[in-house]
């Protein structure tokens, strides 16, 4: 469920930075161009632990690099192709991230449904099966009352 919320999210990500790209001048892409991402981690931040712990920062340090760079190059790439391609609608990714969000409604409510939709089904039958037995007890008082 979370990698599809990912999926959502950058999906949406790459949809506003198309928009924002179709909306910006020739200064502003060269500006966009320009920005670079700088690593996390320096070498004081991690001097006073020890080996095991270094290593568990790097690589903390290292994904939140690896997450932040692929974020800047996918913003820059949306803003780029959106600028060269004005003419385009994007609007249908926003269509396409509306049912996407309704979808995974609708999976995250299937394991509350089915048990739900069980007991519905169970007081239904409860309830017909209590309306027979009265139906029935009120025939048998009936032909006692007839003999």
């Amino acid at each position: 469920m979370i990698v599809k919320f990912i999926y959502l999210m950058l999906l949406l990500f790459i949809a506003a930075m198309l928009i924002i790209g179709s909306s910006v001048d020739q200064e502003g892409i060269d500006n966009l161009n320009n920005i670079s991402w700088n690593e996390v981690y320096t070498e004081a931040t991690y001097e006073t632990l020890d080996d095991n712990s270094n290593r568990l920062v790097l690589i903390v340090y290292k994904g939140i690099d690896f997450i932040g760079y692929t974020a800047l190059e996918v913003a820059k790439w949306g803003a780029e192709y959106g600028y060269e391609n004005p003419e385009y609608d994007y609007g249908f990714f926003f269509n396409l991230i509306i049912w996407a969000i309704r979808l995974l409604i609708i999976l995250a409510l299937v394991p509350v449904l089915i048990p739900l939709i069980a007991l519905i089904t169970m007081a239904v039958m409860g309830i017909n099966n209590l309306i027979k037995r009265i139906k029935l007890r009120r025939e048998n008082e009936n032909k006692k009352d007839r003999t």
